[in-house]
């Protein structure tokens, strides 16, 4: 149906490319010496965080004459990621942080059903028609928002949590042997 086509063609792969596009920069940049002696000196991760954090600040505004105003924000959040790559800024990167960051994965596939079990538990249904809901006054706006956000952020970290465990793990163990099995095999061929 139509109305499922256009509440998808944001969400899917082609959509969410630029995303991707910016994490492989950011995993390439990181790894070049150059960089990584620069995010390890605590100014310049400092100098570099609080630019790519007021660009973010700018452009969360929502204007932008030729890029997306997504693609601007993304940029900007690969400033950030940069900045904290060099473990100078600890005091932004709380343990808990750093959980979810290695739960990621498993969060980015699960955090659309802890949404819609988050949206079920408060009585929210939106659709393409209505994808907001506006309770007329901020403070009740706000608090739907803190409650969805807190809902949706502990039911993905709790099954990510679970499925980190269960299938990730086991998972890439069993890519690790394949592979040195796979390395094995083609040494001994070449012998």
């Amino acid at each position: 149906d139509d109305s499922s086509f256009l509440f998808w063609q944001h969400l899917w792969f082609p959509s969410q490319l630029p995303v991707f596009m910016v994490g492989l920069f950011i995993f390439h940049l990181v790894s070049h010496p150059v960089v990584s002696s620069f995010v390890r000196d605590p100014v310049y991760a400092g100098v570099l965080f609080v630019a790519s954090f007021g660009m973010l600040l700018s452009f969360l505004n929502g204007y932008s004459n030729y890029v997306p105003i997504n693609t601007w924000i993304t940029v900007a959040l690969g400033g950030i990621t940069v900045a904290l790559s060099g473990g100078k800024l600890p005091f932004l990167v709380p343990w808990i942080v750093r959980h979810i960051g290695k739960l990621s994965y498993s969060c980015y596939l699960l955090h659309f059903a802890a949404l819609g079990l988050a949206l079920r538990v408060l009585h929210l249904k939106l659709t393409e028609e209505a994808p907001l809901h506006d309770f007329a006054s901020r403070g009740v706006n706000f608090a739907y928002f803190a409650g969805l956000f807190g809902l949706t952020l502990i039911a993905t970290l709790v099954t990510a949590s679970f499925t980190g465990w269960l299938v990730e793990k086991p998972g890439v163990a069993a890519g690790r042997w394949l592979i040195i099995r796979l390395n094995l095999g083609a040494s001994s061929c070449r012998s």
